[in-house]
């Protein structure tokens, strides 16, 4: 019977953490905001995260550096001129916006790099990351 109590305020005990979890999360200190970071610095922390994630080898890092910052500048381009992100041919919308080409060519150009295995994690960092974003 003392069993069934230990094991029965131990879970109440985890309900409580759990529902307080999003709270201390909003007490965090907010991330910085991306926008004054240059884009040499975002494709620095960005190749960084992707080197330890995906255990890259020497040869690899400075290919997924020289990639993303190319990645990031082109994104940062689309940024800047909006009327850029609908590309449009003879007046109708191209089948796919130039966002996506971007993207496309990014992953096309990281799959060169990476081994399979390596690619599969990628691939599963990037759907990851964008079912996270609102």
């Amino acid at each position: 019977m003392t069993l069934l109590r230990t094991y029965s305020q131990a879970f109440v005990l985890l309900l409580i953490l759990l529902a307080g979890a999003p709270m201390g999360r909003s007490t965090a200190r907010p991330a910085r905001p991306v926008a004054t970071e240059t884009v040499t610095e975002r494709s620095t922390h960005m190749s960084a995260y992707l080197t330890h994630a995906l255990s890259l080898r020497r040869n690899q890092r400075a290919a997924v550096r020289q990639c993303t910052q190319q990645y990031l500048q082109q994104l940062d381009s689309l940024a800047a001129a909006p009327e850029m992100l609908a590309a449009h041919v003879d007046g109708a919308l191209a089948a796919r916006p130039a966002r996506v080409q971007v993207e496309e060519r990014y992953t096309e150009n990281m799959a060169r790099i990476l081994t399979a295995g390596q690619f599969n994690a990628f691939s599963w960092l990037q759907k990851s990351q964008s079912a996270a974003r609102p």
